[in-house]
This record gives C-alpha cells, sequence and structure tokens, in this order.
C-alpha cells in the first residue's frame, strides 16, 4: 500500500495492511493527524455544520440511521473545517458511514492536485482492490475488501469538500455508490464553485 506523501492537509490512515490481513484500511481525512508548519493564508469561510447537514443523505430503503446526524465547525491556529457525519445501519448491512468535510479555508494549498495524484495509484490484489471512479463528474477512489465485505468511496468536490463513505459488513460495494448518489451534490458543487469565484476576483 502506497501512503501520499507530503500530504498536508489529510492524512491516509491504513487501519491494517493489504494483503491477507483480515482487517481492511479504511481511508479519512484527518487534519488531526497532520503537522502543518507553513503559514496558512484563508481562502474562505467553511459551511456551518448545522448548514453542511443537510447535505447529507436520506437512508436507502431498508435502512434507518444509526444513530443521531452530528456535526461540528472547529479550529486550530492554521486551519479551520466543518464536517458533518451520519451513521446507517440495516439487517443486511450493519454499518454505512458518510462524512463530509468541508476544506474552503485551506483551499489555496493543493489538496485537489494531491487527490488527483494519488487517484492514480489503483491496486488490485487477493484480499481486494483500489480503484480510481467517478461520482457524478467528481474523481473519486473505491476500495473493496471480500472478507468481512468493509470498504470505502471517497471522493473530492473541487477544492473543497472531502466527501467519504465507509461501509462494513457488505455483500457488495455497489451499496457506497448508491448512498453517493443520495448526498445533495448539487448543492455542493454550487458552494464549491462559490469559493473558485471569489478567489479568482
Amino acid at each position: 500500500m502506497k501512503y501520499l506523501a507530503n500530504l498536508i492537509f489529510f492524512v491516509l490512515i491504513l487501519l491494517a495492511g493489504c494483503g491477507e490481513k483480515k482487517e481492511p484500511p479504511i481511508k479519512i481525512f484527518d487534519l488531526k493527524k497532520t503537522n502543518i508548519q507553513q503559514k496558512v493564508i484563508p481562502t474562505g469561510e467553511p459551511i456551518p455544520w448545522d448548514e453542511l447537514i443537510h447535505t447529507l443523505p436520506s437512508p436507502l430503503e431498508g435502512f434507518i440511521e444509526k444513530w443521531q446526524r452530528e456535526g461540528r465547525t472547529f479550529s486550530s491556529k492554521t486551519w479551520k473545517v466543518s464536517e458533518v457525519k451520519a451513521g446507517y445501519t440495516s439487517p443486511e448491512t450493519p454499518l454505512i458511514e458518510v462524512k463530509i468535510t468541508d476544506f474552503a479555508y485551506i483551499s489555496s494549498y493543493p489538496l485537489y492536485k494531491n487527490w488527483l495524484e494519488f487517484r492514480k495509484s489503483e491496486e488490485n490484489f487477493s484480499a481486494g482492490y483500489r480503484l480510481a471512479t467517478w461520482i457524478r463528474n467528481h474523481p473519486a477512489i473505491e476500495e473493496y475488501y471480500y472478507q468481512g465485505g468493509k470498504g470505502s468511496l471517497t471522493f473530492m468536490i473541487g477544492k473543497r469538500f472531502a466527501v467519504e463513505i465507509r461501509g462494513e459488513g457488505m455483500k457488495a460495494p455497489a451499496i457506497l455508490s448508491k448512498f453517493a448518489k443520495q448526498i445533495d451534490i448539487e448543492q455542493l458543487t454550487k458552494w464549491a464553485k462559490s469559493l473558485d469565484s471569489s478567489q479568482s476576483k
């Protein structure tokens, strides 16, 4: 497995290695794990979490929400982000979790460029696969492991939003893209474009 080197904004967390190990890696964006040394020039305020939370998907047929939706807007000396998340469950699939993070404040850094570069690193192995795909014209990475039916679908919307969908106990990874299509991608795209427009002035 490759780690995405020199990634300023997020760390690829590998919960386990590839090969025949039982626990698959699930990718998440985690600013807490980063070590941002450069001085940040703010490029935009993140959407308040209580507004961003409405872009999360409604449960698919047969699913219920596993816990109450939650969100927060938080900051350190060098960055400020909003994130929201929700969990879903069904008799056949014990967990689907969706998280959306707004990186507007630090979007001037090459987050999107690094994401596209990492996306090229497709891989197939005996325990599963990682491949590049698309969600409504947005670049995505799908990862799936046969044992335990664990996997993730992560994608970027412009230079601003990171969307992560992970699942456990899935019979097939198609459920990830079904949840992705229930996200309010249209609204997220509008917000991403508004940030691009403000930076171009």
